[in-house]
C-alpha cells in the first residue's frame, strides 16, 4: 500500500511538472506606422497577450489610422486583465471608406491577411483561408463600433 501511494504521488508531481512545462505566456506588440501601397498610407499593428494556445482566437479590425493609434497606445492596458485567448491584429488606412473600398484598399487589406497567414504558418497554429479570415474582419469606421468587440471602459477609448 504505501509502494502504490508513493506512486500515486510521483506520478501527480511528474504530471503538474510537465503540464507547468508546456505552458508558456506569449506576449506581442508590433506597430508598423507609415506604410505605403500605390501611395495610400496605411499602419499596422499585432497584440497578442496570452498563454500559447492553438486555438486562441483571431480578430481583425480594419479601421480608419487615427482609430489604430489609439488603440495602438490603448490594447497594452488589457496586459495581465482577464481576457480570452485572442490575437488583435488591426489594419488602419488613410482616408478609407468602410462602405465602399477602393482598390488600394483591397490590395493592402489582401496583403495584410498574407502577414496573418504567414505568422500563423510559422509560428505553428492552425491556419485561415482568406474567407475565414474575411469573416473574422471586423470594419470599423469609428470607436464606437471597435469598442462592440473590445472593452473601450478598461480601454479608456
Amino acid at each position: 500500500m504505501g509502494f502504490l501511494s508513493v506512486t500515486k504521488k510521483f506520478v501527480l508531481l511528474l504530471t503538474l511538472a510537465s503540464t507547468s512545462g508546456f505552458a508558456q505566456n506569449i506576449y506581442i506588440e508590433t506597430t508598423d506606422y507609415n506604410q505605403k501601397m500605390d501611395g495610400v498610407v496605411f499602419s499596422t499593428f499585432e497584440f497578442v497577450d496570452a498563454s500559447y494556445s492553438k486555438s486562441r482566437a483571431t480578430l481583425v479590425i480594419i479601421t480608419h489610422k487615427e482609430i489604430l493609434a489609439e488603440l495602438a497606445v490603448s490594447l497594452p492596458k488589457l496586459r495581465g486583465t482577464k481576457k480570452e485567448y485572442t490575437d488583435y491584429w488591426i489594419l488602419g488606412i488613410d482616408n478609407t471608406d468602410s462602405k465602399n473600398q477602393s482598390k488600394t484598399d483591397r490590395k493592402i487589406i489582401e496583403a495584410f491577411y498574407q502577414k496573418i497567414q504567414k505568422y500563423r504558418t510559422d509560428d505553428d497554429l492552425p491556419q485561415y483561408s482568406k474567407a475565414q479570415l474575411e469573416n473574422l474582419t471586423v470594419v470599423a469606421a469609428e470607436k464606437a463600433a471597435v469598442c462592440q468587440y473590445l472593452n473601450c471602459r478598461i480601454l479608456k477609448l
